[in-house]
């Protein structure tokens, strides 16, 4: 509920004056424990309040203890002793031959919806007040199979996007009339010349994208002494 009073407050604040695209999160991953520097070591949300909701999910999914201990190949005398399987764990029984991955996986799919459920709070929080306001769910740098994130639970809810690429998945998914930004101009990526920005626009274009925003828009060689735009 604070959360929900913290962007209502956002979107009264830009009423008649919104953002191009309003970020929900940037980079975003619930876990990517192998690769990711926001989410290094990490795992989906094992508090207690999460792994009661995934109990709750799993009861309405199986109905007894015992038909998911014969989906898992597990032994629970109740739902309430189910704990899923961290990544590490799963791989330790991939490599003693143990191949049902279900004590791992469901709990993933489970958080991939409470994490498309929290991006649409946002939205649909901010919508309830403004609607000038176009949503987008940035930079999906982190989309690969362990990042827990499914683009098609969120990406047509959202009225906008951004992307680096702009990438494949979110051509696939976003609304027709949803805008689609590139970010372009990285650090340093200005400096291969104006045949290069060329072909970085053209690219961009023939991915989707509708529109660009720039980034760091300066020269960092001091011998320039003079933006980008500038020029």
């Amino acid at each position: 509920p604070e959360a929900v009073k913290c962007f209502k407050r956002y979107a009264e604040f830009c009423r008649g004056n919104p953002p191009v695209n309003y970020a929900i999160t940037d980079e975003m991953t619930l876990s990517a424990p192998w690769m990711n520097y926001h989410a290094k070591d990490s795992e989906p949300c094992r508090m207690e309040h999460c792994l009661k909701r995934f109990r709750d999910f799993l009861r309405a999914k199986y109905g007894t203890i015992e038909k998911l201990n014969a989906r898992w190949e597990t032994a629970y005398g109740s739902f309430g002793e189910v704990m899923p399987a961290l990544t590490e764990e799963m791989r330790a029984g991939r490599r003693a031959g143990r191949r049902n991955y279900a004590k791992w996986l469901e709990f993933r799919l489970f958080m991939d919806g409470v994490f498309a459920e929290a991006s649409d709070t946002i939205t649909a929080a901010m919508k309830e007040v403004s609607s000038e306001i176009c949503t987008g769910q940035p930079n999906w740098t982190w989309m690969t199979p362990m990042a827990g994130i499914d683009p098609s639970k969120i990406i047509p809810g959202r009225t906008g996007s951004q992307d680096y690429g702009p990438a494949a998945w979110v051509r696939s998914f976003k609304r027709p009339d949803a805008p689609l930004l590139s970010w372009q101009l990285y650090s340093g990526s200005y400096d291969d010349g104006e045949r290069s920005l060329s072909k970085r626009l053209w690219e961009a274009l023939n991915r989707g994208a509708t529109g660009i925003m720039i980034y760091a828009p300066f020269q960092r060689d001091d011998s320039h002494k003079e933006g980008f735009l500038s020029t």
